[in-house]
């Protein structure tokens, strides 16, 4: 109900101030509110709910190691 009684917002979008909304282009809805990048989002990497770990970030939607600043070091605390 969203607005109005009965009133069911899509699949891709979420009530906000009740009004049915999606997400800006680039964008993708996950778990019904959030509009998260999937390309960059730490926390949803390639699909809602996929984290990268502690030394990872996320490029192109995909998890990716991030090289230590330290030349040599094999680890980074």
């Amino acid at each position: 109900n969203c607005g109005a009684c009965g009133r069911v917002c899509g699949v891709a979008e979420f009530c906000l101030d009740q009004t049915c909304q999606g997400c800006p282009v680039g964008l993708s809805l996950c778990f019904s509110r959030a509009c998260v990048d999937l390309q960059t989002d730490r926390e949803n990497c390639g699909v809602c709910g996929e984290a990268c770990a502690v030394n990872e970030t996320c490029t192109l939607g995909r998890c990716v190691e991030v090289p230590c600043p330290e030349a040599g070091a094999l680890r980074c605390d």
